[in-house]
């Protein structure tokens, strides 16, 4: 049985997702990307597949469906 690597939570579900990934100095979304994500915390991993078919997206291998612009703040104490 599966057992969650951030809460050890055993309950997961599958669902599609959006998620950001940061490479070098640029930030990508990938939306609708599917994952098993743990019902207590949220935490969402992806299968060998899924994952590969991200890294090409995020490596020049998939050109954007568009683009938006992202606010940055810093955390500041």
């Amino acid at each position: 049985m599966p057992i969650c690597d951030v809460c050890g939570g055993s309950d997961f579900r599958q669902e599609s997702v959006a998620e950001v990934f940061h490479v070098g100095d640029r930030y990508m979304l990938v939306e609708d990307t599917p994952a098993t994500v743990c019902a207590k915390c949220g935490e969402k991993t992806f299968d060998a597949a899924v994952a590969e078919g991200i890294r090409h997206r995020l490596h020049g291998d998939g050109k954007p469906e568009r683009s938006m612009t992202l606010e940055v703040s810093a955390y500041h104490a």
